[in-house]
């Protein structure tokens, strides 16, 4: 399904996205909110913040909340609609303070790699196979 109809500069809820899409979608945004309650790893935050965009994420977010530092990648907000709006509109206020976040965000995802995460699978299964 495609976006659901939106006015100009409001929010678009859309559905499956092809990878391409995925990709434009992530370059043009302004930031990403992640709402989930708690999340158990967080994908789709690593990949935003991979593309250098802040992230919003709630208080109760489960694991998010350890890839968000308040203020320096992202904003780590009450799980409100009012709170996350105030973020966003911050970040839209102020596109510099955007800009140094989505950076700060870009070195935060470089952490996150598929060597470090079969790295820490295999340490894992080691621990369990030895007890």
């Amino acid at each position: 399904p495609g976006p659901l109809p939106s006015r100009p500069g409001a929010v678009t809820f859309r559905g499956y996205a092809s990878t391409q899409d995925l990709d434009g979608l992530y370059r043009r945004s302004l930031c990403v909110v992640a709402p989930a309650y708690l999340e158990d790893y967080g994908l789709t935050a690593i990949e935003a913040m991979a593309y250098g965009k802040p992230l919003i994420v709630c208080e109760d977010g489960g694991n998010l909340v350890n890839f968000v530092e308040d203020g320096v990648n992202g904003f780590v907000v009450a799980p409100q609609g009012g709170a996350i709006a105030d973020a966003v509109r911050r970040l839209a206020g102020d596109r510099g303070m955007a800009a140094k976040m989505g950076e700060a965000a870009r070195e935060t995802a470089s952490a996150y790699t598929w060597s470090r995460a079969m790295r820490e699978l295999a340490d894992g299964v080691e621990r369990v196979l030895s007890t």
